[in-house]
């Protein structure tokens, strides 16, 4: 199974494990966090419930692995390899496919992290469509916005779209889905 990982207009894919703790972070998805940097190696960020207990334990993870440390509970992804194995109760969740660079672009960097975690596939053109109808008037422009289910906003990059020249309506129809 696959998911994705969106920040800062970045799309990372990963392969999950076929492990109940991985399926049971796919049935919080969509899901959005805030990573933040741990080490210089991984960024973590709260999940909204436990995966379940995970067993204590002493492993060498590789740099794109996801985990979730089950004491938070949070989701975790190791941008760097550790020199030394992750000690501490976790679940190896998967790892994502993109190399190096695309983990250092997407994480190596001062400040938190906005992610919006997302199943593979389940974007396309009903999540397109959804965005469309969620459009709303705001005076003389109008952006797009999109909630999901759990009511949290769900899409990061604002679309503005101004009227025509000589158009001073509020909506008024010269835009269509």
């Amino acid at each position: 199974m696959k998911i994705h990982l969106e920040c800062d207009g970045r799309v990372l894919t990963a392969t999950l494990a076929d492990t109940q703790a991985a399926r049971a972070l796919v049935a919080m998805l969509p899901l959005s966090t805030t990573l933040f940097d741990l080490f210089g190696r991984e960024r973590f960020g709260a999940l909204p419930q436990t995966l379940g207990a995970a067993e204590l334990q002493s492993r060498m993870c590789e740099a794109g692995t996801l985990i979730a440390w089950s004491t938070g509970p949070d989701l975790a992804v190791l941008y760097r390899t550790p020199a030394r194995p992750l000690t501490g109760r976790f679940h190896r969740l998967g790892r994502i496919d993109q190399g190096p660079e695309a983990l250092a672009q997407a994480f190596d960097r001062s400040g938190p992290v906005d992610v919006r975690v997302t199943l593979a596939g389940r974007e396309g053109r009903h999540a397109r469509s959804a965005a469309a109808r969620a459009l709303v008037c705001t005076g003389p422009s109008m952006r797009a916005t999109s909630q999901d289910g759990a009511g949290q906003l769900g899409c990061r990059a604002g679309l503005a779209f101004e009227p025509p020249a000589g158009r001073t309506d509020q909506g008024g129809g010269f835009l269509s889905s």
